[in-house]
């Protein structure tokens, strides 16, 4: 699956949400809050704009605690249930109005993001990128493996087996 580039700026204000309010977790109104700086699919959901405060770099980038992982698994689920091929902002929307705390829920609702308008939203895109673009290189690092430790580890596992070999042979079953 795909992000969108917007849904990956949303990722990236989450982490400096946390750093700012000096959270060592980032959290569902962490998400709620990055969402409100309208961009995306989501940008006409906001009525009003909520104020957001300015974005800084973190130094380090927080982990989610376990609401707002939850938001952003379910926020997979939710595109991957409507046959979606990417990850944009309106699936977060749709994950935190539905499955997010009550309390970031009733935020959102006060500023205009409601599960009928999300619902409407989702369903309107039909599964498409709306004014989001895909993003070309994944979030955050893909792993390749390093040919110097692939190389190690399969020497120690060749030693390993005949090492094994051996003791069989010598000593038996």
């Amino acid at each position: 699956m795909r992000w969108t580039t917007d849904a990956q700026k949303v990722i990236g204000r989450m982490a400096c949400l946390a750093a700012a309010a000096g959270r060592p977790n980032i959290t569902a109104q962490d998400m709620a809050t990055a969402l409100g700086k309208p961009l995306g699919n989501t940008a006409e959901l906001w009525s009003p704009v909520p104020e957001t405060p300015e974005f800084v770099q973190p130094v380090t980038v927080a982990p989610f605690d376990r609401a707002a992982k939850r938001v952003l698994e379910r926020s997979v689920r939710i595109a991957l249930d409507r046959g979606t091929q990417h990850l944009g902002t309106e699936h977060f929307a749709a994950a935190l109005v539905h499955h997010g705390p009550p309390d970031v829920a009733a935020w959102l609702a006060a500023h205009g993001v409601t599960p009928d308008r999300v619902d409407a939203l989702v369903a309107g895109l039909a599964g498409g990128t709306g004014v989001e673009q895909l993003a070309e290189e994944p979030l955050g690092r893909t792993w390749s493996p390093n040919p110097v430790v692939t190389s190690l580890l399969t020497t120690a596992g060749l030693i390993a087996a005949a090492v094994v070999v051996f003791v069989l042979c010598i000593w038996g079953p």
